[in-house]
């Protein structure tokens, strides 16, 4: 929302956020309430040479911060990890995921901030921007091909209007597939991930 700097919190409020993370090749993320200005889930892994070593589903805010889904007054809990540098990469069920361009450093028992707002360290500077130097993930994969292109396109075009849903072709994350996501997939450029 370019006069709040917030994201929208419209799916939330329509109560279509499922208490269950969309993402299927990871541990099962269930909250039982998902917070006021809760905006999606979102995807976290941290990577060490490839390989892929932390996965985590997060709630997205308004704010843009992301939450443990379990305990929402709780940093995201990285103890696990040993010391060292990680690559991370954020998914979203519609966007293009992004990748830090240069490794994070992240040191047992401390918390980080992985704030990607700036563009600054993602990986081809490969985001929108939102003005006033925010910037955000490129809305329209609604394949999850980390491409957007002429089939995302035809797969939202031949997409029924349809109110009150949680679904890939509702680019805008308003709850409803309409012609402003047609429009959206449309006028989006053509763009892929760069992991």
């Amino acid at each position: 929302n370019p006069i709040t700097k917030q994201m929208n919190a419209t799916l939330q409020s329509k109560n279509l956020i499922p208490t269950t993370s969309p993402y299927q090749n990871t541990a099962s993320s269930q909250v039982v309430n998902i917070p006021a200005n809760g905006v999606d889930w979102i995807y976290l892994q941290l990577l060490q040479n490839g390989d892929i070593k932390y996965a985590k589903s997060l709630i997205l805010l308004t704010s843009g911060e992301a939450i443990n889904p379990t305990n929402p007054t709780q940093s995201i809990n990285l103890t696990s990890l040993p010391g060292g540098n990680y690559q991370a990469i954020v998914m979203h069920r519609n966007h293009l995921a992004i990748s830090t361009d240069q490794d994070i450093t992240i040191n047992p028992n401390t918390t980080i901030n992985l704030d990607l707002r700036g563009n600054i360290n993602v990986r081809g500077s490969n985001q929108t921007t939102l003005g006033d130097n925010q910037f955000g993930l490129k809305a329209g994969n609604v394949n999850d091909d980390l491409y957007i292109n002429s089939s995302d396109r035809v797969a939202v075009r031949s997409q029924r209007d349809t109110a009150n849903v949680y679904s890939n072709f509702d680019i805008n994350l308003d709850g409803q597939i309409s012609s402003l996501d047609r429009s959206l997939s449309r006028l989006g450029k053509e763009s892929s991930s760069m992991l």
